[in-house]
Formats: C-alpha cells, sequence, structure tokens
C-alpha cells in the first residue's frame, strides 16, 4: 500500500488571514443638483386631476347611500307590514343595513381620501389615459424632483422637456379627460330609479310612512292597520294565585270587542273575548284571575294586534320575622320598650324601630301607616329590612309591612297590626280656693290660692296668669284709640314646681295683690287662673289652664256693707228656719193633742 502522504500545517495566524474578506471599496458619490420647479400649469392640472378622482368617488359613495338604504328600507317595510316582524329580526335587519352603508363609505370615501393621487400618480394617471405625452409628463415630474447621477450638462436637456410639457397643457381639461364619470353615471340613474319607487311607496302608504320607518328604527310601535293597538300594560310579574288586569287602547276604527291570545307555559292556550270599559270605549281590560304559571298574551282588535308580553307567576314574599322596638322621647326619661308584634301601645311622638327579614331577596319594603295615609320606605339589605318611622300626634291605628321582591313581585295578604295611640295628656290644673267663680275683695288683701297640677311625666313651668281690668273713669290714662276701648293688663307670677307631678297635690300660694301690676284700685276686675306646661318637645308643649276666676276690687265700706247684706241675709234665714221648726213642733203637738184617749 502507498504511505499516506502527510498533509503540511498551516500556521494559525495564516489561516485566520485568509479567511478576512478584502475591504469593499468606497461607494462613489453621485453630484446632486438642486430641484427644478415644476410650472405652475403642470401644478393646476395634476392637482385638478387629483380632486376630481376624489370628488367623483365621493360622490360615488353619496349617490350608492341615496340608493342602497331607501331600496333596504322599502324591503324591509314591506316586509313587515305583512308579516308584522318581531323586534329582534328588525333589529338584525339594521344591524345589516348598517354594515352595509359602512363598507360603501369605506370602499367610496375613506379608501379613495387615503389613496387620493400625488403628482407622480396623477401623472402616471394622465400618461393613462392621454397616450400623446409619450411619457413626457411622468418624465417631467420624477426629473424635476430627483436628478442625481444626470450630468450636470443634461439640464438645460430637463428644463426643455418640462417647458414642451407645460405648453403642450396649456388649454387642456385633462382632469375631464382622465377622470371619467360613467360609474357615477349610472349610479345615478340606480339612485333616482329607488327613489322614485321609495317615494311613490311613501305616498301609497300615506300616513303609514312614519310609523313603518320608526318600526324600521326599531321603535316599539304597532303597525299601522284600521286599528292600531296601543298597549296599556305589558311584561310583568303577578303572585302566583292572584289576579292581574290586562289592558290596551284602540286608535282608529274602535271594534266593538275583541280578544286576547293566551298561551301558557305548559302549552295551554286561550283566546278570551274583551269588551270596551264602560267608562272608555276605547279601552279594553280583562282581569285574569288565579295566575298559576307563566305566560304570554297579545291584544287582537279589529286588524290590529299588539306585541306580545309575558307575565312571570312567581311566589310573593313573605315576612318570616318582624321584631319592633319604641324609642321614647328624651323629656319623658323613660328606657326604650321592646314591643311583642301584636296589638302595640304606642305614645305619640316616640320613634318605632323596625328590624324584620323575608323569604326572599327583596327590592323594596316599605310600612303603611293605617289611619294616617302615610308611607314610610324601609332600607333594604338582600332579605333584611330595616328603619323607623315617628309615632303621629293622632289618626294612627295600625301599621303593614309591605314587601316587593327582586322580580317586582308584591307580598299579598300583609298583617295589619293594630295600633292603640297613648297622646302624652297635656297637664291636668285645677283652682280649688277661692271655691267661688268671683269674689269682691280690698286693695290691701292677700288671697290664698290652693291648687293642683298633675302630669304624665314632668313639669317646666307652673305660672300664675291675671287680667287686670281697669274701670272705665281710670281708663282712659292707658290713651286707648278712639272707638276702641281700653284692653286688661296682662301679667304673670311663677309658681313653685309640685315635688312629684302625678301625685295631684294640693298647693298654696298667698298672692300679695297689692304688688301686681297695674296696682289694682277701687272698681278694677282681676281675672285669674293658673297655667302648667309640660316638657313635649315633639307633639307639644302640652299646656293646661285651670278655670278662670274673677275678684273684683272694691272699698272697706263697700265690703263692710257687703258683709253686713250677707250678715242680714243669714239671719232672716235663721229667721225662716226658726219659724218652720216652730210651726213644726206645734203641728206635731196638735197631732198628739187629738190621739189621747
Amino acid at each position: 500500500m502507498p504511505a499516506t502522504q502527510a498533509k503540511p500545517k498551516r500556521k494559525r495566524g495564516a489561516r485566520q488571514a485568509a479567511a478576512k474578506p478584502a475591504p469593499a471599496p468606497p461607494p462613489v458619490k453621485l453630484p446632486s443638483y438642486p430641484a427644478l420647479p415644476l410650472p405652475p400649469v403642470i401644478t393646476r392640472t395634476l392637482n385638478a386631476v387629483s380632486a376630481r378622482q376624489l370628488s367623483v368617488a365621493w360622490m360615488e359613495c353619496l349617490v350608492l347611500l341615496l340608493a342602497v338604504v331607501p331600496g333596504l328600507w322599502l324591503l324591509q317595510a314591506t316586509a313587515d307590514w305583512f308579516f308584522d316582524l318581531p323586534w329582534a329580526v328588525r333589529f338584525l335587519l339594521l344591524l345589516m343595513d348598517l354594515a352595509v352603508v359602512g363598507y360603501i363609505v369605506w370602499r367610496f370615501a375613506i379608501v379613495p381620501w387615503r389613496r387620493r393621487l400625488t403628482h407622480t400618480t396623477a401623472a402616471l394617471q394622465v400618461e393613462k389615459e392621454l397616450p400623446a405625452f409619450r411619457s413626457g409628463l411622468i418624465s417631467a415630474v420624477q426629473l424635476s424632483k430627483d436628478r442625481s447621477g444626470v450630468p450636470g450638462g443634461a439640464t438645460e436637456l430637463v428644463e426643455a422637456l418640462i417647458a414642451s410639457v407645460a405648453g403642450k397643457l396649456q388649454g387642456l381639461k385633462v382632469s375631464k379627460h382622465v377622470v371619467k364619470t360613467k360609474q357615477l353615471v349610472r349610479f345615478g340613474k340606480i339612485m333616482v330609479a329607488v327613489l322614485l319607487l321609495a317615494m311613490g311607496a311613501a305616498m301609497l302608504a300615506g300616513s303609514k310612512t312614519p310609523v313603518l320607518v320608526q318600526r324600521i328604527l326599531l321603535a316599539n310601535v304597532p303597525l299601522p292597520k284600521q286599528t292600531i293597538v296601543i298597549p296599556i300594560t305589558r311584561d310583568g310579574s303577578v303572585a302566583i294565585g292572584t289576579d292581574i288586569p290586562l289592558s290596551a287602547r284602540a286608535d282608529g276604527v274602535i271594534p266593538r270587542s275583541g280578544r286576547i291570545e293566551v298561551e301558557y307555559d305548559n302549552g295551554e292556550r286561550q283566546d278570551i273575548s274583551v269588551n270596551p270599559t264602560a267608562e272608555d270605549e276605547s279601552v279594553f281590560t280583562f282581569n285574569l284571575r288565579n295566575v298559576h304559571q307563566p305566560f304570554t298574551y297579545r291584544f287582537v282588535l279589529n286588524d290590529g294586534v299588539s306585541p306580545r308580553f309575558r307575565v312571570d307567576a312567581k311566589a310573593p314574599p313573605v315576612l318570616a320575622k318582624l321584631d319592633a322596638l319604641q324609642l321614647y322621647p328624651a323629656y319623658t326619661t323613660l328606657e326604650n320598650q321592646v314591643m311583642q308584634m301584636g296589638n302595640l301601645q304606642l305614645l305619640a311622638g316616640s320613634t318605632l324601630q323596625l328590624k324584620g327579614a323575608s323569604t326572599q331577596p327583596l327590592e323594596s319594603a316599605r310600612v303603611v301607616l293605617e289611619g294616617v295615609n302615610e308611607e314610610v320606605e324601609l332600607t333594604v339589605a338582600g332579605q333584611e329590612v330595616s328603619g323607623s318611622f315617628q309615632v303621629p300626634k293622632e289618626g294612627l291605628n295600625g301599621i303593614s309591612i309591605h314587601l316587593v321582591n327582586e322580580d317586582g313581585v308584591a307580598s299579598q295578604d300583609n298583617t295589619l297590626y293594630q295600633v292603640q295611640l297613648v297622646p302624652d295628656a297635656v297637664p291636668q290644673v285645677e283652682l280649688l280656693v277661692p271655691p267661688t267663680e268671683t269674689m269682691s275683695i280690698v286693695p290691701d288683701v292677700t288671697p290664698t290660692l290652693v291648687y293642683t297640677v298633675r302630669d304624665d311625666f314632668k313639669l317646666q313651668r307652673v305660672e300664675l296668669k291675671y287680667e287686670v281690668l281697669l274701670p272705665e273713669a281710670l281708663a282712659g290714662d292707658a290713651d286707648p284709640a278712639e272707638g276702641e276701648a281700653a284692653g286688661p293688663a296682662v301679667g304673670s307670677v311663677p309658681l313653685p314646681l309640685p315635688e312629684s307631678s302625678s301625685a295631684g297635690q294640693p298647693q298654696q300660694y298667698v298672692w300679695n295683690i297689692s304688688q301686681i301690676t297695674p296696682a289694682p284700685v277701687v272698681g278694677a276686675s282681676i281675672s285669674y287662673w293658673i297655667e302648667a306646661q309640660d316638657f313635649n318637645d315633639v307633639t307639644g308643649p302640652g299646656i293646661g289652664e285651670s278655670q278662670r276666676k274673677s275678684f273684683t276690687i272694691i272699698s272697706k265700706e263697700q265690703k263692710q256693707a257687703e258683709l253686713l247684706e250677707k250678715l242680714g241675709d243669714i239671719a232672716s234665714e235663721l229667721e225662716n228656719v226658726y219659724n218652720k221648726q216652730k210651726k213644726a213642733s206645734e203641728t206635731l203637738d196638735s197631732a198628739i193633742r187629738q190621739n189621747q184617749p
């Protein structure tokens, strides 16, 4: 075998030197020359071509919209008239309309604007439509902007080319020749035909046209038949086992009767005859009784048909528990009282706090105050209800809790809790002494008054009230207005509060009449009474008065004469009594003698 030849070994440095590429030659820098300005005629021509192409595209967009939208709406209105399209179908058709309009606007307005012609693309368009330029226009536009690599001596040739193109453009309506309007004219003819057809259909439909347009725009209005059915009741909920009224109004031709098509969830159907109400012959009402399952319904009146509505039958909420706490007013100093729900005894002016729970999550709750025609909204948190109200001064005879669940179903047969209203009575005041309503006294006398005051809670003040009426001879000193009598002078004297407001213990007060203002004189009359006020700052204050009594001021001589006259009256009465007793004794003695044997 021949011996294997050994390969020569290369040094590492030599191998790296062999792999390194040779340096690239420096780039050749072409001379640059300033751009040459285009003549105004070329610029105007290119701008006119670009503007005309954009305006024609926008006109095509407008014409297409005026042709497509009325055409689509005419087809939709026709289908709706014959088939009474549901709202969902009309919604899908309207979405399709918007999609078509959006495509037309994108295709014929937005895209042409985004791709509007530049000077270069406009020049190419002109070269395409007008071959007579023989690439001169596009060359002039390009060479005027970028002349890199063009020999310096060729500048005159470029200027001559530009001048030649500008000369050819003088007097030419290039934009009209380049931008065609055949498609715009074709679209216009279609638009005119569609508009004429739509206007004819609108005139034929007459007053029904606005209604059909409203339905295309998803308005929930009935079809314009001879009789238009206007729903009064719509979708709703009803408590199981209760009644629900169904009502609709007829507009246009009013029929003598109609019917309600009812379809229950179990498949059962009913056609219910319905008649107009006595109050309004255009309103048709039927009370569907004892509903136990959900159903749908619609009214059929003459040729008019209402939309179909749904009524859900659901279990009503029930109040599972209710707690009450009576908060007494602060002036009573009474502690708050937990109330047993039943017949409630409530103090007028107190606050009743309520807290309860329902069997279902609630939407709203309220407490109805029977007897005063008031309602108080309660706070709802899931199934919990809470709230409070102030007990009125009078009229309240019961309360009930009304619930509405999240489905709008109201509670039924709400429990009525009877209320016995306990008023805070005004203070009871009685003036015991003097015992008579009127009494004559001398000016310097100090009569003793004996009175009793009683209140449910605590008294705030007790006063002796008085009015002094001066004699006519002195009343002129008060200088009353002409034709008016002098009024009485009014005053008051504070009296001490009794130790116990509820005991009604007799109280005494020695009244120094000589210290009142004005000072009493002979002939004056003093009317007086006891007045008491409690601390009721909620439904009060309660103010009680005793009966009014009076003093007449007389002189000592008149008092002596009065006493003597009373003594004479007493003596006469004693004499009459003596004579009567004497006569009775004589009659008795005579009877005894006659009966002796």
